[in-house]
């Protein structure tokens, strides 16, 4: 069973990362699809019609949760994921949870046509300010569209963390998961979040800074606060802020290289890209990752090859695009493993002094 869930965008070199991602890492994400979004003219825009091809033509065949959003009208959201369905795709409909569609009947027929899953996001505060308001509409409805609870894929969304309110975020995520009596709680509870940065502003040109993944910190803290009661599995946004919009090309935009390691992104910083355009300087960049203490081998994943491969040139530097795939790529590889072990290890853990040690792996 996959026990690790990235959030990807619905675009060709994110969903490349995961294809060119390995066997066992395939077989260990459930990935959760949203479509990219824009802003043109003011207005915040997706195209369902674009995310379901390059879903369609891209992904290999495993399971995936897709969201669709709110941005475009209820008919085109139920389009795309009845359309994903009935071409073979093993898509589980995901929906925010003040976000259900009012058209229930038209998606309980995509469920039982295709005897499909269905995913319900629930944003952190839907957990701290209104929890029975939120497990009230889950369980509604969980009966308007005829679905068994045991059939409902919870997703505990706390978008953006900030490290000082994780203490906090874990005991809102607790209270909310055993808030309904054992017969009401659905099969799987996936928490995601995300301490990537918006921006690397904050770090020294051609300099370099960790960050710290709290999310995974939260996480085990809460695994290990149920106590085995049951297992919260684990989901992030990758090497992405989860508030990324695109607005057009970034006059400002800097190289950079999102690597991630043991509990860290390492951002590496370089230079402004373009006035003129310098993305050369990435043969440099990925010559800094190689020659630190973290990189972990060309044989490690596609990106770590494709890392190597460009700080000894013998592969161009790429574009922006490039190196979300890249970055990604070793990000699903690294993530994806260390999950399964950290999964197992924290049925072990018995205290919070052994729990302090783990999340330092």
């Amino acid at each position: 069973m996959p026990h690790y869930v990235p959030v990807i965008k619905s675009k060709a070199n994110d969903i490349d990362a995961i294809v060119r991602s390995s066997p066992l890492t395939r077989t260990s994400i459930k990935p959760l699809f949203e479509p990219p979004i824009s802003i043109e003219d003011n207005q915040v825009r997706t195209d369902l019609s674009k995310a379901a091809d390059a879903i369609l033509k891209r992904l290999p065949g495993i399971p995936f949760y897709f969201d669709p959003l709110s941005f475009e009208a209820e008919f085109r959201q139920l389009a795309s994921l009845g359309r994903m369905a009935q071409e073979g795709k093993q898509v589980s409909p995901t929906f925010g949870v003040h976000r259900l569609p009012s058209n229930a009947h038209a998606l309980k027929h995509i469920l039982h046509m295709y005897s499909l899953p269905l995913g319900i996001r629930v944003e952190l505060q839907d957990m701290d300010e209104s929890p029975e308001v939120s497990w009230s509409k889950i369980i509604e409805f969980s009966a308007k569209v005829e679905v068994n609870l045991s059939n409902i894929e919870l997703i505990l969304d706390l978008r953006y963390i900030v490290a000082d309110k994780a203490k906090r975020m874990s005991a809102s995520i607790l209270k909310f998961i055993t808030l309904p009596p054992e017969h009401l709680r659905p099969r799987l509870i996936t928490l995601i979040g995300s301490s990537a940065v918006a921006s690397v502003s904050g770090i020294d040109i051609d300099g370099q800074s960790p960050v710290r993944r709290v999310e995974r910190d939260v996480w085990m803290e809460v695994n290990f606060e149920l106590d085995g009661a049951r297992t919260v599995q684990f989901g992030d946004y990758g090497v992405l802020n989860p508030d990324f919009v695109f607005s057009g090309p970034n006059p400002n935009a800097n190289a950079k290289i999102r690597y991630s390691h043991s509990a860290f992104h390492q951002i590496f910083r370089g230079h402004g890209l373009y006035r003129p355009a310098r993305f050369d300087q990435y043969h440099d960049l990925a010559k800094r990752v190689v020659n630190s203490k973290w990189f972990a081998g060309d044989a490690f994943s596609y990106g770590d090859s494709y890392i190597a491969a460009c700080a000894a040139c013998t592969d161009g530097p790429g574009n922006l695009a490039t190196w979300v795939k890249v970055d990604t790529n070793h990000h699903l590889e690294l993530v994806s493993r260390q999950t399964k072990l950290l999964t197992s290890e924290l049925r072990t853990v018995a205290s919070s002094t052994q729990l302090t040690e783990l999340q330092r792996i």
